[in-house]
């Protein structure tokens, strides 16, 4: 495309914005009746529904203008692989960041689950029976989820963000196209955020946080979108980010706003992978 068409931008995140919003309040309802999660997860389709509607307003056929082709998928099975590694490298950055605990005995985990005494240690050597350490294991078996089953849920964001608006900004170029669409997806996320969702104890704060850690991410993604020529890639990377998020948890002790995925270690190891893709795109 020539030009951004911005009145096809602004409907796509109104009603992206709107069926998150319908989705999060239902979640806080329900949740007292252990049906929160349904409602957290149908909102991930929010964007790939308003993609859609979008796409048939203006009369263009979905799959390719949503990036739902095959593509090059060496790149697609290369961006699940990718997640993971993402997600083992927070684990040195953690190591090394400042007010995080190097914790591989899951001793934080643990007490901030208000386990102690034989409890704990019980959990511990029940930890301690497993082939590998929890958070290899969580690395190791993250793309199996993120190929399939945390796919389906992926997909329904990656449609927009990854999808629709992919080729809506492109006229802006790879890294301005990217981090407008990071900032769009990580603010989306508001309605869950304020909830308690990733940091309970920073509802509002954590807002803020998302939002610089999904304008981070954003190109990783985008990267691997521009690559494999194909929604799916973005889609199992996203989906294997999500499985393989525990890793970091499992051995970094310190506040959710640091030691956690998409918290301050998270960002760093970000802007890190972009500092390479910065390097290989030239």
């Amino acid at each position: 495309m020539s030009e951004i068409d911005r009145s096809a931008v602004l409907r796509f995140y109104g009603l992206s914005c709107l069926g998150a919003v319908v989705c999060g309040v239902a979640a806080g309802v329900l949740a007292p009746l252990g049906l929160g999660m349904p409602a957290a997860l149908a909102m991930m389709w929010t964007p790939g529904f308003a993609a859609i509607i979008v796409r048939r307003q203006q009369g263009l056929p979905l799959a390719s203008s949503l990036g739902l082709r095959v593509g090059r998928w060496t790149w697609s099975i290369a961006a699940a692989l990718g997640a993971s590694a993402l997600i083992g490298l927070m684990l040195p950055v953690g190591a090394v960041f400042p007010g995080v605990q190097w914790d591989p005995t899951t001793t934080g985990l643990l007490a901030r689950l208000g386990l102690s005494g034989e409890l704990a240690d019980l959990a511990r050597a029940q930890l301690e029976g497993l082939p590998l350490h929890p958070a290899a294991l969580a690395l190791l078996a993250a793309p199996l989820a993120g190929l399939t089953i945390n796919a389906v849920f992926a997909l329904g964001e990656e449609l927009g963000w990854r999808g629709f608006l992919h080729d809506e900004l492109a006229p802006l170029g790879f890294w301005r196209a990217n981090l407008l669409t990071g900032a769009m997806w990580g603010l989306w996320h508001a309605p869950l955020i304020v909830q308690g969702h990733n940091w309970p104890d920073h509802p509002f704060v954590g807002v803020v946080v998302m939002v610089v850690a999904c304008t981070v991410l954003a190109p990783i993604l985008g990267f691997f979108r521009e690559r494999s020529d194909s929604v799916w890639a973005a889609t199992f990377f996203h989906g294997t980010l999500n499985a393989a998020a525990a890793a970091p948890v499992l051995v970094l002790d310190g506040s959710s706003l640091l030691a956690h995925p998409l918290g301050a270690v998270g960002i760093v190891a970000m802007v890190l992978v972009n500092g390479v893709i910065a390097l290989i795109r030239r």
